[in-house]
């Protein structure tokens, strides 16, 4: 559920930012980086849980990856003047 919340704040944040003309080509360049990096952590925790014998675990694992960095966005961009 919270992975859901933080998701839509980032979101409004961000859309915000963009609307106002605030945005920086940094913070553009890090959206973009952040969703690569995501995905390939994301999938590297699946594959873990399945190559130990874990499958039923693969999914959870991905998100628990994805909820911690929409977290983590959600607490910087907070932060932004």
């Amino acid at each position: 559920m919270m992975l859901g919340l933080d998701a839509q704040a980032v979101i409004a944040m961000r859309g915000a930012t963009f609307a106002s003309g605030r945005t920086t080509t940094h913070e553009a360049a890090r959206m973009m980086n952040e969703k690569g990096e995501a995905l390939f952590r994301a999938h590297s925790a699946a594959v873990h849980a399945i190559m130990t014998g874990k499958a039923h675990l693969a999914l959870p694992a991905a998100v628990a990856v994805y909820g911690r960095a929409t977290r983590a966005n959600r607490r910087r961009l907070s932060r932004m003047p």
